[in-house]
């Protein structure tokens, strides 16, 4: 072969394979324009090629969400979901659980059982730039507080007493009773 390459740039690299570092920057695509020259040996004529090089390291857009956003007594489970931008970029993905973590990187949406902080990371498969975001999933799971309040003693004479469940707030609750075996309950 004996072909020669130089490449110019900042400095000079005498080698066919040029090494160029990416920025930091994400949103710059143009790193630059280095040119290249090669030499025939059998003859010594140069031809000079401009060489553009970019980069993407542009990660996904991400639109995550809870479904209830808080774990209650009624709702045990919440379902994640996520949306990326855009939607047709081929990526990989993986939910992470609070502890004890587990992953998934299968499915979209996933349900989940535990209220905490839940973590996505979604690669872009094109660049391999990773985008991670974390859901908070809440838990409401206090009971009403309530004390029975009323006479704790059916008087002679009477056959009944009332008592009061004493709940704050008093609206929108529902009341069950349950007593001992072969109590009446009104």
């Amino acid at each position: 072969s004996g072909v020669t390459y130089v490449w110019y740039t900042p400095g000079t690299v005498p080698q066919q394979t040029l090494t160029i570092n990416s920025t930091t920057n994400i949103s710059q695509t143009n790193i630059g324009t280095y040119t290249v020259e090669i030499t025939n040996p059998s003859n010594g004529c140069k031809t000079k090629v401009p060489v553009t090089f970019y980069q993407d390291k542009q990660p996904l857009g991400l639109t995550a969400k809870a479904t209830p956003t808080a774990l209650t007594c009624k709702d045990i489970q919440t379902t994640l979901q996520f949306t990326p931008n855009p939607i047709s970029e081929p990526l990989t993905f993986t939910w992470t659980t609070p502890a004890p973590t587990s992953t998934n990187n299968i499915n979209n949406p996933v349900t989940f059982y535990s209220a905490g902080t839940y973590t996505l990371c979604v690669t872009r498969t094109s660049n391999g730039c990773p985008s991670c975001t974390n859901i908070l999933v809440g838990s409401n799971t206090t009971p009403p507080a309530t004390v029975a309040v009323g006479p704790y003693t059916i008087a002679c004479g009477y056959t009944n007493t009332n008592v009061y469940a004493g709940v704050t707030p008093s609206t929108n609750l529902t009341y069950i009773w349950d007593g001992p075996p072969g109590s009446t309950i009104n």
